[in-house]
């Protein structure tokens, strides 16, 4: 795992002319948190977009730093969720409209619920909730992580075993949206 001290990076997937710009990344960021956390290889690439310096971190060390600080744990798994958070609805045409800022804040310091088998899933005031990992059993058939649904058609499902979730309000408005353009606008005056 490594932590951008300074500089920036371009995370990217894809070779040659299928090469895809996912994310240009800076000071503070985490890389690598998503393998830590799944076990999974990368899925995705890190190229210096300029003079960078990075903390490099081995697996086991920040795993020992992670059960000595449940805030490291925090920080980490909250990097993590907007990750993949960003990469679903970054791929979803539904969701174009919100810019990559928007989809990652969207996640940003929200709780992660563990549900466990036998578990049902409340809502409370959601209106999305965010499979992070794991699946949730559907009325016809099993959603599996990562996946975004209304809240109102997932409270009460259950985990099928483990389960990692987010529970989310409406999503950020765009700044073009029709909620937003006309905030500022005055009647001229007679």
């Amino acid at each position: 795992m490594f932590i951008i001290a300074r500089g920036a990076a371009h995370v990217v997937k894809g070779e040659g002319e299928q090469e895809r710009l996912l994310d240009i990344i800076g000071g503070g960021e985490v890389l690598g948190e998503m393998a830590l956390l799944t076990g999974e290889p990368r899925s995705a690439s890190v190229r210096a977009a300029t003079t960078l310096t990075a903390l490099r971190l081995r697996f086991p060390d920040v795993r020992k730093l992670m059960e000595e600080s449940p805030e490291l744990r925090n920080q980490v798994e909250d990097a993590w969720a907007r990750h993949v958070l960003d990469n679903l609805l970054r791929g979803d045409a539904a969701w174009q409209h919100l810019a990559h800022a928007q989809r990652t804040d969207w996640a940003r310091g929200k709780q992660t619920v563990t549900l466990h088998a036998g578990d049902k899933l409340e809502v409370g005031a959601a209106r999305w909730v965010f499979l992070l990992s794991g699946a949730l059993k559907l009325r016809d058939g099993t959603r599996h992580a990562p996946a975004l649904l209304q809240a109102a058609h997932a409270a009460g499902l259950e985990p099928e075993g483990e389960a990692r979730v987010i529970l989310l309000d409406e999503p950020p408005a765009h700044a073009l949206s029709p909620q937003a353009a006309f905030l500022s606008w005055e009647q001229p005056s007679q």
